[in-house]
């Protein structure tokens, strides 16, 4: 997928994309939640040895602020996650999102982060640790 066509995506579908690429990954396994009353999370994943993700996803033209990571830390222990990430197709996010992030290890992406994923889902390669913890 292109950063054209990722612009054009619905929310629901950039939560679906994402749910496919990682699932793509070697050892990876996700879903898509039921997008209303998901709790802050869009996507559950699972990982080698067990690992739990829960992946927050934006579908924004502005920068993700401070709720999404709120959102995503809080359905983190609601989905019984090991893990948390916060996922945007538009320019990033605001400081106070970086460093709420920071401080509750959540890792931000964005469209390159995203792009990055698919690259190594298609040469059948596992994430990096900095995107995806083993």
């Amino acid at each position: 997928m292109t950063p054209r066509e990722l612009q054009t995506l619905t929310p629901r579908d950039l939560e679906l994309h994402v749910a496919q690429v990682i699932s793509a990954l070697p050892g990876w396994r996700a879903e898509a939640t039921r997008g209303s009353s998901d709790q802050g999370a869009d996507v559950i994943a699972t990982g080698p040895g067990g690992v739990r993700v829960a992946v927050q996803v934006k579908h924004y033209r502005n920068n993700v602020g401070n709720s999404a990571v709120q959102e995503i830390v809080a359905s983190k222990a609601f989905y019984r996650c090991t893990h948390a990430v916060v996922v945007t197709s538009g320019p990033g996010y605001t400081r106070p999102a970086q460093a709420l992030a920071q401080a509750n290890g959540v890792p931000l992406w964005g469209p390159e982060e995203l792009f990055q994923l698919q690259a190594l889902a298609s040469r059948g390669e596992a994430p990096p640790r900095a995107l995806l913890p083993v």
